[in-house]
């Protein structure tokens, strides 16, 4: 069977377009967004952040899917979330206050990624501050989301975490592990394959 890329799952999308959903940048706003980042090609199961490593940056993914988590000291990976095409990933404290990363990030299929360090990031904000806004509206979507996810783990139970996930998701087991859906939704690969005969 042919592997599906995420090209073949996930619409790449326009990331002018996607900003100017934020913000009325102008085409100088936006080269500057550009400029500034550093694009790269990473390969499947690359690591783009290492928890502990610093400095860290903002990661915008143009194409491919991303996984970003915390591995705890029994060595078990917890996933915080999964990037796709026209979204920023990245350990947000880690950048800010210029301290080791508390994440990992890793290319779960081939990748093209836009990297944003920090001075970079200062200096944008400082030069062009439509950015100030833009970031600011992506951190705040960003806190709603995280929200949202905690109150469905402490509030619904497995079927109903998986049945939202799917709704959000709906092609996303195309092309990531199982172990990994069901680290984010909070429960063992044993449970979450049981889960799914069950439900079907």
């Amino acid at each position: 069977m042919k592997e599906l890329r995420p090209v073949d799952v996930f619409a790449k999308k326009d990331l002018r377009q996607g900003i100017r959903e934020y913000v009325d940048a102008t085409d100088k706003d936006i080269d500057a967004l550009f400029v500034a980042m550093r694009g790269k090609k990473v390969k499947k199961n690359t690591h783009l952040i290492r928890q502990g490593e610093e400095p860290c940056a903002f990661i915008l993914i143009e194409e491919g899917v991303l996984m970003t988590y915390f591995t705890d000291n029994t060595g078990d990976d917890h996933v915080l979330m999964f990037g796709f095409s026209g979204w920023w990933t990245g350990d947000i404290k880690g950048i800010t206050r210029q301290a080791p990363s508390e994440y990992s990030v890793k290319a779960l299929t081939d990748a093209y990624v836009y990297e944003l360090d920090f001075d970079s990031y200062e200096s944008l904000c400082r030069n062009h501050p439509i950015f100030e806004r833009y970031f600011r509206k992506i951190f705040q979507n960003s806190l709603v989301t995280h929200q949202k996810r905690i109150m469905r783990q402490i509030s619904t139970n497995a079927e109903e975490k998986y049945l939202a996930f799917k709704s959000r998701f709906p092609k996303i087991e195309l092309i990531v592990a199982q172990k990994h859906i069901a680290s984010y939704l909070g429960i063992t690969p044993e449970f979450f394959s049981a889960l799914k005969k069950r439900m079907t």
